[in-house]
């Protein structure tokens, strides 16, 4: 003969204050985010300004031997500066 044991679990009652922790969590979760991507943004701005400026100084250098090709350097720092 076999016998076999089933247990049935005991409901458990929701911790006071659960709700409002999760949710306080959340808040909290959702404002870490954000600082984290405007702290993204302002490094790529920043990033962005700085490759811009050195395409410039080296497109300067060109200013006498060949001034299309420095004027593209200097139009392609703008364009790349803007984000586009």
């Amino acid at each position: 003969m076999t016998t076999v044991t089933t247990l049935i679990p005991a409901a458990v009652a929701m911790p006071r204050g659960a709700t409002w922790a999760a949710r306080l969590f959340g808040a909290l979760l959702q404002t870490f985010q954000r600082a984290s991507q405007e702290r993204t943004a302002k490094s790529a701005l920043a990033d962005r300004v700085a490759e811009a400026a050195a395409t410039r100084r080296y497109a300067l250098q060109f200013r006498e031997q060949n001034p299309r090709f420095m004027e593209d350097l200097l139009a392609a720092a703008d364009r790349h500066e803007r984000g586009g």
